[in-house]
């Protein structure tokens, strides 16, 4: 069979095309999904549902290759399940921000600037908070009160005022600098993922086919236009027309696999070059997160807490322009293990740098698509990086240090008391992890910027009726979460594209 379009890829941006697309009925649509495919909300897994968890179970096994200070790895939790990573993050729902789409429109792109996006945002959001409360979009978002936090949370927030931060009432205001609840994806403790709120409404059409378990090996490309894709399995599907949604790891290693990359890479892998692309895999631009852990006071919520209903936005110095850093306060949890833990309770919170200078890549292990794409997330390759991430935990240690957290913690278990604040550049270099927001494997660019894969549409230059929608095509760190600003863009190219969609 021939359809229209082959969408690869199940996560954010492949449900919102696969939806819009058939919205058309005289368009064939074949939606591909490596991992399983949940048609009922009676089908789905209850874990997958609870949005107050952090589930494991559906994933691709992605371990970062090692860094480059100090040789640490770590894994990469990436969803595979239709929803793909939606179903199974924690459901924090940020919008990108002016600045960086003022970083868009500069690079030459000005159908992504803020004043074109504003309005598809709003279009995607049901916000439970906003005035007046008018259901708008598809994705539900909702902030707790401050009488639905933790006592822990809720002197998080205090501690936040007293230290001379701001309280904002919604992390998504332009111009928001401050301390507030979290905007969330997720109500009543149940998550809203993509697959809900996109492919629901399209399951019952005819020209929507929904295929799981079927891992996209290539993409088939004869006389520079794609006709199709191959399984790993070896089956061939022809298409007029496809679309990558796969993430921003699969996408570029999908392309890489059928020859379409920087060609020297192609031919050390084994790989005939079909279009020698430079860009492809070769900036990855990911948000570094380290932890800080405090003994606490035990605290016993009415109701099972959401793990992060407040956070901090911060700019570590005068100079940048905007956000660089986020705080996020977990709820105080049972402490594992407890054995000789002073209060058996730990308060975690996190500092994340949202606007890195480090540069990744992505890069193929070999032309197996059952080999792990080589993923250097190139965490604090820039040093500027972990000195943010640093100044992040100094913040943190004044929180504590006020008299709503203070009266509460008993001692800090991580980076540990005795590290001296000079001294938590090393701490960071010694604890690494990812806020998982992964960007740019595929950047859009224009015509003369010869690190582009995808032009403005998210076409994939050179190459015929195939486009890259998703997270990969995103060419600046967003400064912010990703799932919004996923189906932003997913939105808007197939405004562009589609225009009759």
């Amino acid at each position: 069979m021939t359809h229209d379009v082959i969408v690869v890829g199940a996560g954010a941006a492949g449900c919102v095309v696969a939806a819009r697309l058939t919205e058309d009925a005289n368009r064939s649509v074949l939606l591909l999904e490596a991992g399983p495919h949940y048609a009922t909300e009676e089908q789905w897994p209850p874990e997958l549902l609870d949005g107050l968890g952090f589930p494991r179970d559906h994933d691709w096994g992605v371990v970062s290759a090692p860094l480059v200070n100090g040789g640490h790895t770590f894994p990469i939790p990436r969803g595979k399940v239709v929803g793909g990573s939606t179903a199974v993050n924690f459901c924090v729902a940020l919008r990108s921000r002016p600045t960086d789409h003022r970083a868009w429109a500069d690079l030459g792109l000005p159908r992504w600037s803020w004043d074109e996006v504003l309005p598809v945002y709003q279009a995607i959001e049901h916000d439970y908070n906003a005035e007046p409360r008018v259901p708008a979009g598809r994705v539900p978002i909702r902030r707790y009160a401050r009488d639905e936090l933790t006592d822990t949370q809720e002197r998080f927030l205090t501690a936040c005022e007293k230290a001379g931060f701001a309280l904002v009432d919604d992390h998504n205001a332009p111009d928001s600098l401050g301390a507030g609840s979290t905007p969330l994806n997720q109500v009543g403790g149940r998550r809203y993922n993509a697959a809900l709120v996109y492919l629901a409404d399209a399951a019952d059409r005819p020209n929507l086919t929904v295929r799981s378990d079927a891992e996209v090996d290539t993409v088939l490309i004869r006389d520079g236009r794609a006709v199709g894709v191959r399984l790993a399995s070896g089956e061939e599907i022809t298409a007029k027309q496809v679309v990558l949604s796969a993430g921003a790891y699969g996408s570029p290693a999908i392309l890489l696999r059928s020859g379409v990359g920087p060609a020297e890479h192609l031919r050390e892998v084994g790989v005939d070059v079909v279009a020698d692309l430079p860009g492809v895999g070769s900036v990855l631009l990911e948000h570094p997160a380290t932890p800080a852990i405090f003994a606490v006071a035990e605290d016993r919520p009415a109701q099972r807490p959401a793990p992060l209903r407040t956070m901090l936005s911060i700019k570590t110095s005068p100079a940048e322009p905007d956000v660089d850093v986020h705080i996020h306060a977990m709820a105080a949890m049972p402490a594992r293990p407890a054995e000789g833990h002073p209060t058996g309770f730990d308060l975690r919170m996190t500092s994340a740098l949202v606007a890195p200078h480090s540069v990744g890549s992505v890069r193929l292990a070999s032309a197996d698509p059952a080999a792990l794409p080589v993923v250097d997330t190139g965490i604090y390759r820039d040093p500027r990086d972990a000195e943010r991430v640093a100044e992040g935990l100094r913040v943190i240690r004044r929180l504590v240090e006020q008299s709503p957290l203070a009266s509460v913690v008993s001692a800090e278990r991580l980076p540990g008391a005795g590290v001296a604040d000079a001294d938590l550049v090393q701490a960071v270099h010694a604890t690494v992890g990812t806020y998982n927001h992964p960007v740019a494997t595929c950047r859009m660019g224009v015509d003369s910027d010869a690190g582009a894969v995808v032009d403005e549409t998210c076409r994939v230059r050179g190459i015929d009726d195939l486009w890259v929608i998703d997270a990969a095509a995103i060419p600046v760190s967003p400064r912010s979460t990703t799932t919004l600003p996923v189906l932003m863009l997913a939105e808007r190219a197939v405004s562009l594209n589609w225009p009759n969609a």
